[in-house]
Parts: structure tokens; C-alpha cells; sequence
């Protein structure tokens, strides 16, 4: 049985910072949605319902939660060594 997650847990200080990058034009569209799904996350909105917004997989949405949990804002526009794209450059260049 899916249980929903408890509201996640922000300073004043970390609910301004993530207020300012969500409502950004000039910040990275990653980190734009990544503070609106916390600010979210805060309110008590379901991870699901979250992912569907977002547009992301609700996966995503609890690393997200974890991740900010853990480490809070000092590592937030950081992408982490290993994820993303990768490259699809052979080896074999000569």
C-alpha cells in the first residue's frame, strides 16, 4: 500500500531561495522545476501528483526530496557525477 510522503520540511531562508529560482527566467529550466516540485513537496502535495506537473518520474520526485533532505540547498544546481546524458563518442577515435 502506497503511503503518502510527509510534507517536506524548509527553513523561511530555503522556502525564499526555492520561491526566487521557481519564479526565475534566467535560472536553469532543471532547477526551475526542480524548486517548484519542492516548494510542492512542502505543501504536502503527493510525489505522484508532483511527477505528473512536473513532468518528471515520481522517482524523481523522491530523489529530489531525499537529496534536499540530506544536503539542502549547498549542492542544489549541481547535477550529480554519472547522471544525465551520456556521451556517445566511440572509444576508438583515431
Amino acid at each position: 500500500m502506497n503511503h503518502a510522503a510527509a510534507a517536506l520540511a524548509l527553513t523561511e531562508g530555503q522556502r525564499l531561495a526555492l520561491e526566487i529560482i521557481a519564479k526565475s527566467t534566467t535560472a536553469p529550466h532543471r532547477d526551475v522545476v526542480r524548486a517548484r516540485a519542492l516548494l510542492l513537496a512542502a505543501d504536502g502535495v503527493a510525489n505522484t501528483q508532483i511527477a505528473k506537473q512536473a513532468g518528471v518520474p515520481a522517482v524523481t520526485v523522491r530523489t529530489w526530496r531525499e537529496r534536499f533532505a540530506t544536503v539542502g540547498l549547498a549542492k542544489f544546481g549541481q547535477v550529480r557525477e554519472g547522471a544525465g546524458p551520456q556521451s556517445r563518442r566511440s572509444a576508438r577515435r583515431r
